[in-house]
């Protein structure tokens, strides 16, 4: 029996993809006659083992196998889909609900270990990463306890590397609140870059920012960590810490009412820090108050010095609060691309707890898997630049679910089959290097005929783009 016949079609998967740190992004304006994997498509397709123009595998693990036959009965059989139009495949990518897509990954130092990672839309008003104990709630639980230094490739650690944690809540005045409400719209000129090489142009785009939020936030935050100098930060109350925004009063019970408990905006703020004693930590709030300009600000404090007690403030900060998008749809939109959520100072490189001696909801191989490292060996992972349908994870490639969204791929002889997880890495391969192909080649993505030309180069060329 061919795994194909268990592909559940796409269509009855509809999901929907967010623009978030940990999420690859499909854009809604597509342009016409191109592909989720950045090619167009030819008109006809022959399913065989994958070469720089049979691109349309990835295609057909995005919308499911539409055939009569089955390419697996006969691998000499060429195989041709129902017709695919593109901008039904790109309105069907943007408008599917959360969790319908993941990134296929492997281990670099061993490419038997395959993995699977659900992606996730992260959004506060969503009806599953909404949910308190959420895969989107404990990946981002995950980046508080620790991350992966992207220049580096080491892991720090931050929640994690505190013996003992303070916790400072900031809130506004009831006549206050509505200030850090609005949108403000800029131009700006920005370099354009090519294979991360500047080109000597420049392009205006339009940027969005929360004037009054952002503000607020950086007058709250700077008597805390201080200024930035050359030396580093300078004048500040605590060497490092992390903050993140809470929207709405807490609920009482799970039951999500459909009007607002309360648009009640504060800045939760953890930093390394334990007891104060009273005459320091109210200077500490007397700065803050100085700073933001606001003399009635409500600003409470704690402090934590056991791990349970660490991880507990971590999971109750990071949850959502926001928790239906019809509370307040306006200032919903007016958040798109706002980063809630960061952190100040220098990390440690070891953890000063563990999570068993958290008692975590949150295991090790989640941790490691958020930070780009393989559970198994330790190994750095790379995760393919393109989406596939999380049928092929679950259902096809029958993988073992490893917790928060999180799949181990088995690595097994796939008798007939096209499209392995290693076919797939190989596509992406492809794709990537065809298009450094094009760039060296000066070949015009936007000019018409562009493809036609492609068709014309030679099958055979090195990594330059030469004929070999």
């Amino acid at each position: 029996m061919s795994y194909l016949n268990n592909t559940t079609s796409v269509n009855s998967h509809q999901q929907e993809l967010e623009r978030t740190p940990e999420v690859a992004a499909v854009s809604q304006e597509r342009q016409e006659g191109s592909s989720l994997i950045g090619l167009p498509l030819p008109a006809k397709q022959t399913y065989g083992y994958p070469s720089l123009h049979d691109y349309s595998l990835t295609e057909a693990m995005m919308r499911g196998w539409e055939s009569v036959n089955d390419p697996c009965d006969d691998p000499t059989t060429e195989y041709n889909p129902s017709p695919i139009d593109d901008s039904d495949l790109a309105t069907e990518a943007v408008n599917r609900e959360c969790g319908g897509w993941a990134l296929l990954g492997r281990c670099e130092n061993d490419n038997t270990h395959y993995f699977a990672k659900q992606i996730v839309c992260g959004k506060e008003w969503c009806p599953e990463c909404g949910k308190d104990g959420s895969p989107a709630h404990h990946r981002r639980i995950s980046r508080w306890l620790s991350s992966e230094n992207k220049q580096t490739g080491e892991i720090t650690y931050k929640a994690q590397a505190m013996k003992s944690v303070g916790y400072f809540v900031i809130e506004l005045p009831l006549d206050c609140r509505d200030a850090l409400k609005g949108v403000q719209y800029k131009d700006k000129q920005v370099k354009v870059k090519v294979n991360g090489k500047y080109t000597g142009e420049v392009k205006t785009i339009t940027s969005r920012e929360l004037p009054g939020l952002k503000d607020f936030q950086r007058r709250a935050i700077k008597p805390l960590k201080g200024k930035h100098t050359r030396e580093g930060l300078q004048g500040g109350f605590f060497t490092r810490g992390l903050y993140r925004w809470h929207w709405h009063n807490s609920l009482e019970g799970d039951e999500v009412p459909m009007l607002s408990p309360g648009f009640n905006p504060h800045l939760n703020i953890l930093v390394d820090s334990g007891f104060i004693q009273p005459d320091d930590l109210e200077a500490i709030k007397k700065a803050i108050r100085k700073s933001v300009g606001i003399d009635n600000l409500i600003i409470n404090y704690t402090y934590a010095d056991n791990p349970g007690e660490i991880y507990h403030i971590v999971k109750y900060v990071t949850r959502s609060t926001f928790r239906l998008e019809s509370w307040d749809a306006e200032f919903a939109d007016d958040l798109f691309n706002f980063r809630n959520g960061s952190w100040w100072g220098t990390w440690d490189k070891e953890p000063a707890w563990t999570l068993k001696e958290a008692d975590s909801d949150v295991t090790e191989e989640v941790v490691k898997l958020n930070n780009n490292k393989c559970p198994i060996c330790g190994g750095d992972i790379k995760w393919c630049s393109h989406v596939i349908d999380i049928t092929w994870v679950q259902t096809i490639w029958q993988s073992k679910l490893i917790g928060d969204g999180y799949y181990q791929v088995p690595v097994r002889d796939w008798t007939g089959e096209r499209l392995s997880p290693e076919r797939v890495f190989e596509l992406d391969r492809l794709s990537a290097r065809s298009k450094d192909i094009f760039h060296s080649r000066c070949l015009d993505f936007q000019m018409p005929g562009w493809w036609e030309k492609l068709l014309e180069l030679p099958d055979s060329w090195d990594e330059s783009g030469n004929v070999n």
